[in-house]
C-alpha cells in the first residue's frame, strides 16, 4: 500500500462520516432535503473516483483462457529503461510459455525472479535461465501465471534470494503482457510483452 491509497482511503473515510453526522443531524432537525444533496454529491464523487480507479487498473480481473498467453515474451522498453539505469545491460532474454504447460526463459534479468528493487539498494546483477511449468491462476481477484522453476542457471550474478516458483500478473488488453514483480516498498511492474505465438 502507498501513501496515495493510504490519503484516498482515509478521505473516503472521513467523507463517509461526514455524511452519516449531516444524515443524523437531519433526521433529527428535519433538514433531510440538504442532507440528500450531501449523499448524492459524496456518492456520484465516490462512483466517478472508483470508475476512474477501475478504467486505470492495469490489471486483468475477467477470464483468462492459458491458450491467450501461449508465446514468446521480451522486455518491454519501459522495463529496458529502467533496468539500464539500475546495472542492466543484456535485454535479448525471453520467456517462453507453450501450450503444453511448459515455460523456459534464457537471459532474464535477475531481478524478475529475486524480486529486488536493485536501483535501491545493492547491485546483483546477473541473468536467469530457467525451464518449468506455468499454469493460469486467480488469486484473489485478479489473474496470474504461476511458473514453477527448474534447472535455474544464473550468468553473472548470485543465486541469492532466488525461489523455485514465481507469479507474474497479467496485464489487460491484446497483445498479452505479463508483469514481474519487484519490490521497492511497494510493488512495481517490469512488464514483458508477447512476440509471436508458439
Amino acid at each position: 500500500m502507498n501513501i496515495f491509497t493510504l490519503a484516498f482511503g482515509l478521505l473516503m473515510i472521513g467523507g463517509g462520516i461526514y455524511c452519516l453526522a449531516r444524515l443524523l443531524v437531519s433526521l433529527v432537525t428535519g433538514q433531510w432535503k440538504r442532507t440528500l444533496k450531501v449523499w448524492l454529491i459524496f456518492f456520484g464523487s465516490l462512483g466517478l473516483v472508483c470508475l476512474m480507479l477501475w478504467l486505470g487498473d492495469p490489471y486483468e480481473r475477467t477470464e483468462v483462457a492459458p491458450q491467450e498467453l501461449v508465446g514468446t515474451y521480451k522486455i518491454s522498453e519501459a522495463a529496458k529503461r529502467r533496468l539500464s539505469s539500475t546495472g542492466y545491460s543484456d535485454f535479448m532474454g525471453t520467456l517462453i510459455l507453450k501450450a503444453n504447460g511448459v515455460c523456459g526463459a534464457s537471459r532474464l534479468p535477475a531481478c524478475c525472479v529475486h524480486g529486488d528493487d536493485e536501483s535501491q539498494g545493492r547491485f546483483r546483477g546477473g541473468y536467469v535461465s530457467f525451464n518449468g511449468t506455468w499454469e493460469v491462476e486467480h488469486i484473489p481477484d485478479v489473474f496470474k501465471v504461476r511458473l514453477e522453476l527448474r534447472n535455474v542457471t544464473v550468468d553473472g550474478g548470485s543465486h541469492e534470494g532466488m525461489t523455485d516458483s514465481i507469479t507474474l500478473t497479467v496485464l489487460r488488453g491484446k497483445p498479452r503482457c505479463l508483469a514481474f514483480k519487484i519490490f521497492n516498498g511497494d510493488f512495481d511492474d517490469l512488464v514483458y510483452e508477447i512476440q509471436g505465438k508458439d
